[in-house]
């Protein structure tokens, strides 16, 4: 099976390792490791088992850092869409945690 430089399991857009009939998946294939990703590349044994090619798209994952505050992204980065296409609209929010909500407090101090 071939790793690349950092030691992941290099795979193809299906997760097909380079070894026929081994695929990869999650964290070894170093791709985004996320677990949401993973859960969705094993969709790799629909192409096995069922006849339904998959392919994952990397573009919008959502990700979050729980900390405090919490921090979470989706899509391109400004940089990113600002090369991609003239106008661009950025979004921001604040996020309230639905326990801080109920208990009216501002934040888990």
């Amino acid at each position: 099976m071939r790793l690349n430089d950092t030691g992941a399991v290099v795979v193809d857009t299906w997760s097909r390792s380079t070894v026929p009939h081994i695929y990869a998946v999650g964290d070894v294939t170093d791709r985004l490791n996320l677990t949401p990703v993973a859960i969705a590349r094993a969709g790799a044994r629909r192409t096995l088992f069922n006849d339904n090619p998959v392919e994952m798209d990397h573009l919008n994952v959502p990700t979050a850092v729980f900390s405090q505050p919490p921090v979470a992204t989706v899509g391109m980065t400004e940089r990113a869409a600002r090369q991609a296409v003239a106008a661009i609209d950025i979004f921001r929010m604040q996020f309230r945690p639905m326990k801080h909500t109920v208990s009216g407090r501002r934040s888990g101090r």
